[in-house]
């Protein structure tokens, strides 16, 4: 996944917790956010109407509410939901790992970087 995001001159952050200043200018200059669900995406409330995001999601615990902020802040939003894992119940929200269709996410961000 990391080469396929790269590939695109998509900046990849290690997991290095930053301060909150750094964190919101993250944010800010971001033009295309992809990130797994979590808590690190209220973060998306810094980022500039028009800001691509590409959610990950495990089909175990997927929840919309990163599609319902990016709508009401006028993000342009895609997810991609891994069904692979076990049913959908709240218990399983904390040890779910996503796996990525490479090829969706090529195609996804083909789509969504290219020149207008």
């Amino acid at each position: 996944m990391r080469r396929v995001v790269t590939s695109f001159g998509i900046e990849v952050l290690e997991d290095v917790p930053p301060s909150v200043s750094e964190e919101i200018q993250l944010f800010r200059d971001a033009s295309l956010v992809v990130a797994a669900h979590g808590s690190a995406l209220s973060n998306l409330v810094w980022c500039a109407p028009g800001t691509r995001v590409i959610e990950l999601l495990s089909g175990s615990y997927a929840h919309m509410q990163v599609a319902y902020l990016s709508h009401i802040l006028g993000l342009d939003y895609r997810c991609l939901i891994d069904d692979s894992s076990r049913s959908h119940h709240w218990s399983n929200m904390q040890d779910a790992d996503v796996s990525v269709d490479v090829d969706w996410l090529k195609k996804t961000l083909e789509a969504m970087v290219a020149p207008n």
